[in-house]
């Protein structure tokens, strides 16, 4: 299970969006948001999932970059998700067992 001190998991999450201007989300083992960083998803983001499939297809995407990310050897893995922005994930590991995970994005290379 994981246990967090969620105040200063905020302050550390808030601390990482300052200085990269890339949102950042702790997740639990069963891809429960934890905490984030903006809370809000950005425009584009929001526009999308304000359609009930786009939503689904979102959290889809989600799931399957978490999925990934566990079956990688270091626990690392980034993909495009359906909306073409790139995201990337780290699972968050205790004596071999995933407790949760790290995403960060969501980026694009367009403007």
């Amino acid at each position: 299970m994981l246990k967090i001190d969620r105040q200063r998991l905020y302050e550390v999450i808030k601390a990482f969006y300052t200085i990269s201007g890339v949102k950042i989300a702790v997740y639990d083992a069963d891809f429960r948001e934890i905490a984030a960083y903006p809370q809000s998803e950005c425009a584009f983001c929001s526009l999308i999932q304000s359609y009930k499939s786009a939503k689904a297809m979102c959290e889809k995407s989600t799931a399957e970059l978490f999925v990934s990310c566990a079956g990688q050897r270091l626990g690392i893995a980034r993909h495009k998700c359906h909306a073409g922005l790139t995201e990337g994930a780290s699972a968050l590991v205790d004596k071999d067992v995933v407790i949760g995970y790290v995403i960060y994005g969501q980026i694009t290379e367009e403007q």
